[in-house]
């Protein structure tokens, strides 16, 4: 499960539940390039999304073995791109973000 608490200045931490399924490694950036972070995550059974923090949540990829996640700029486009870890293989799946609901696998 991802779960986040927003708040502002002096205000009240409200829960707000993300992902349901159970979370294993997270990034954070701005995927749709709105102004704020999104969470990036990989979830135990290699399900690999993101959701904004309004809760809209896109699945992008389901990557074998996942285990950990980065995001960078990884081919020089200026949107986020994210780098997906998996084990035993010792593997990287590099995902390009084309237009923030549409990735590409390398």
């Amino acid at each position: 499960m991802l779960t986040v608490w927003i708040t502002a200045a002096l205000a009240d931490w409200p829960q707000q539940q993300l992902v349901s399924s159970p979370a294993v490694a997270l990034a954070l950036a701005d995927f749709d390039r709105d102004g704020t972070d999104d969470v990036a995550y990989v979830q135990a059974d290699g399900t690999v999304g993101w959701t904004t923090l309004a809760g809209v949540s896109t699945t992008i990829h389901h990557v074998a073995g996942a285990t950990s996640i980065a995001a960078g700029d990884l081919n020089g486009d200026h949107w986020f791109d994210l780098a997906v870890g998996q084990s035993p293989s010792n593997g990287i799946v590099r995902l390009d973000n084309i237009d923030a609901t549409t990735c590409g696998s390398r």
